[in-house]
């Protein structure tokens, strides 16, 4: 059963990285101002190439350092840190699978990993240049090796748990949260001390290299400033220049006491929203009550029948290291910050984990206990939910399509085809200067509302000033400018010719002197 489950399993994780791959290269090819690619990953990346370790304050420097290395490769951050990305996902799918095998069954990691698999969030956070995958993978991969060390006291499992613990520590500082299930497993173990220290060892191995550059640029090697996340949340004005302005307080002891009711009040709230609309939201993507109901349904409908032996996988949610973990990294985070999708992510395999062992788990020792029909009810109740889960995502897919068009970058490499010479593109996309040169962004119009026939008379003296060869425009970054830009054939601006269409985005071509 296990090999063949697990060959099954690495063909879809392989068909899955394949298709993540390609979705990727189609819908994703730069990076967006409203994900956390905008956290600096790429910068860092770019900068580790050229033999400069950047300081960081709030991310550690494994992610970029891998993307650094992969695009030695490529010549292509954004390629390699979106490749990264996707590996890391499918590294998720395998670690996902294995954490359910261990603690249930080869059936139910299998189950959990493809619910894992249709969740929009997941697929969307694959292909993106952020370190969220690789953190992800990391700290299933801790997990993992937990329950492993509480089934066999192992001082080489120890060990091992320290090695991924110090890499994800070097991946996001809140890997700091894994020591809860860690230390309560060791603590129960027959050999403590040693096995504490081999956590220890391993931890300090893989943590030096962040250790080491965090004590060269700020004194501390654990130094860093998600304080100031909390900050910026009792503030509530969303200000994110507070993220590196002075401030009247420095630590996490000083930011508590200058509010610790709103601390408390931001604590439950969070928790609030992490239960009734997050969490549910990782599993589907989209409406978060209809993940909600179909897995109250299911259970409800598994409750009234008659079962021989209820499953007990959850009898102990304060010993099990899957509900302890996740009970203390959700706390975390609503204690110090927002519980968006993003920053709960880490809880979804855990999530699919709990709900395929909730439902089909009990239909294992149902009435019909591991006979042809059991087999039967367990595989169509959990089509049913994947397929329901895949559809309530769909059009979160759809629209992060949608706010992330390649349309701008495919017509600029149509114009790079025919080449420009010394002149310039003109456009409205506001980070292509970074892929092309000759790219320069038209700026006017998007921050003011002017007459349409003065709009266009200004930009035909800057095309005839700045030498201007080709205007691209498209309907997602158009902002205030007049929407006879997207005309094609029939815009009003006399001195150009439309020659070509990608997508949304409409490419003019200048008309000779």
């Amino acid at each position: 059963m296990d090999e063949r489950v697990e060959r099954l399993l690495r063909l879809g994780i392989v068909a899955f990285w394949v298709a993540l791959v390609v979705y990727g290269i189609s819908v994703h090819v730069v990076p967006a101002d409203d994900t956390a690619e905008a956290d600096g990953y790429l910068v860092a990346a770019q900068r580790i190439r050229e033999g400069v370790w950047p300081a960081q304050k709030f991310q550690p420097l494994l992610f970029p350092t891998v993307v650094a290395g992969v695009a030695v490769l490529f010549d292509d951050v954004m390629f390699a840190a979106r490749l990264v990305s996707t590996t890391a996902a499918a590294f998720v799918l395998f670690a996902t699978y294995r954490l359910g095998a261990l603690v249930a069954s080869p059936a139910i990691g299998l189950a959990a990993a493809s619910l894992v698999c249709v969740s929009a969030t997941f697929v969307v956070h694959g292909v993106l240049a952020s370190s969220d995958m690789m953190f992800l993978a990391l700290q299933i991969f801790v997990l993992v090796g937990v329950v492993r060390f509480i089934r066999r006291h192992r001082l080489r499992t120890a060990f091992a748990i320290g090695l991924m613990l110090g890499l994800a520590w070097s991946t996001r500082y809140v890997a700091m949260v894994s020591l809860v299930p860690i230390v309560v497993a060791m603590w129960l173990a027959p050999r403590r001390v040693l096995s504490l220290g081999s956590v220890a060892t391993g931890a300090c191995l893989t943590a030096a290299p962040q250790f080491y550059v965090n004590y060269r640029e700020f004194g501390n090697g654990l130094y860093n400033e998600l304080w100031r996340n909390l900050y910026l949340k009792l503030d509530g004005r969303h200000d994110w220049g507070l993220l590196a302005a002075p401030l009247e307080v420095e630590g996490w002891l000083d930011v508590v006491r200058s509010d610790p009711g709103g601390v408390v009040d931001g604590l439950g709230s969070e928790l609030a929203v992490a239960a009734t609309d997050t969490v549910p939201r990782l599993l589907g993507g989209g409406v978060p009550g209809f993940g909600v109901a179909v897995v109250l349904a299911l259970a409800l409908l598994i409750r009234v029948l008659p079962i021989r032996k209820r499953p007990r996988f959850a009898r102990s949610p304060m010993v099990d290291p899957l509900w302890a973990w996740a009970i203390a990294y959700v706390g975390s985070v609503a204690l110090t910050f927002y519980c968006t999708t993003r920053l709960l992510l880490p809880v979804l395999p855990i999530v699919a984990i709990l709900v395929s062992r909730l439902v089909f788990g009990s239909m294992w020792t149902a009435v019909f206990a591991r006979s042809t029909l059991s087999i039967v009810l367990a595989t169509l109740l959990h089509v049913t939910l994947l397929v329901g889960l895949a559809m309530d995502g769909l059009p979160h897919l759809v629209q992060f399509e949608r706010d992330h068009s390649p349309d701008v970058w495919k017509a600029l490499r149509w114009v790079e085809r025919r080449g420009v010479e010394d002149g310039i593109v003109l456009g409205d996309h506001p980070t292509m200067r970074s892929y092309f040169e000759f790219y320069v962004l038209e700026a006017a119009g998007a921050r003011m509302h002017v007459p349409e026939e003065q709009y266009f008379e200004a930009l035909a003296a800057y095309c005839r000033a700045s030498d201007v060869r080709y205007l691209v425009f498209s309907e997602k970054w158009l902002g205030t400018r007049p929407r006879a830009l997207l005309a094609g054939a029939s815009c009003p601006l006399a001195c150009v010719e439309f020659v070509h269409r990608a997508g949304t985005a409409v490419v003019y071509r200048r008309r000779p002197q």
